[in-house]
C-alpha cells in the first residue's frame, strides 16, 4: 500500500488490534489499513464495470454479490477503526494528515457505493461465505 509507512501512521503500525481492543482479531493497524485500500480499489472497480455494463447477467450478478460481500466486511473494519479511534483519543492519534485524507477518501467511496447499490445488496445472504468470497456458495442461496 505505501512504501513510507511513516507518512502514514503515528504510531506503531504493526500494533496487534486485538491486543488493543481485546477482541480475537489477529491484524495489525496497518493489516486494517491496507484491508481499507483492497476494498476502495474493488469497491471502484466493480462499481464502474456496472456502470458501463462490461459484464454479461451472470458477471452482474457476481459483481453485484461482491459489492455486498465487501461494503459487509468495510462496514466492520470501520467499526473496529471507530474503536482504535475511541481508545486512542482521536484519529490524530494514530494516522498522519495524509493517512487521514486516505482513510477519508475510502470512507467516503464505502459511503458513496454503499448508498447506491444497498437497495439491491440488502436482500443477499451471505451466511455461506467464507473469508473470501465465493460466487457459486452465493448463487446457491441468492437467486433472482
Amino acid at each position: 500500500m505505501c512504501n513510507d509507512k511513516k507518512a502514514i501512521f503515528k504510531n506503531d503500525e504493526n500494533q496487534n488490534i486485538g491486543e488493543i481492543l481485546e477482541q480475537k482479531d489477529p491484524r495489525s493497524i496497518y493489516v486494517l489499513l491496507h484491508a481499507f485500500y483492497t476494498y476502495y480499489t474493488t469497491l471502484m472497480c466493480l462499481d464502474n464495470c456496472l456502470n458501463n455494463k462490461l459484464f454479461n447477467e451472470k458477471q452482474q450478478m457476481e459483481a453485484t454479490g461482491r459489492i455486498g460481500f465487501y461494503l459487509g466486511k468495510c462496514s466492520r473494519d470501520i467499526e473496529i477503526l471507530e474503536e482504535l479511534i475511541i481508545h486512542f483519543s482521536g484519529i490524530e492519534n494514530i494516522l498522519t494528515g495524509a493517512g487521514i485524507n486516505l482513510y477519508t477518501l475510502i470512507k467516503s467511496k464505502f459511503i458513496e457505493v454503499f448508498e447506491k447499490w444497498n437497495p439491491l445488496i440488502k436482500h443477499f445472504d451471505y451466511s455461506n461465505q467464507p473469508y473470501n468470497f465465493t460466487f457459486k456458495s452465493f448463487a446457491e442461496i441468492n437467486t433472482k
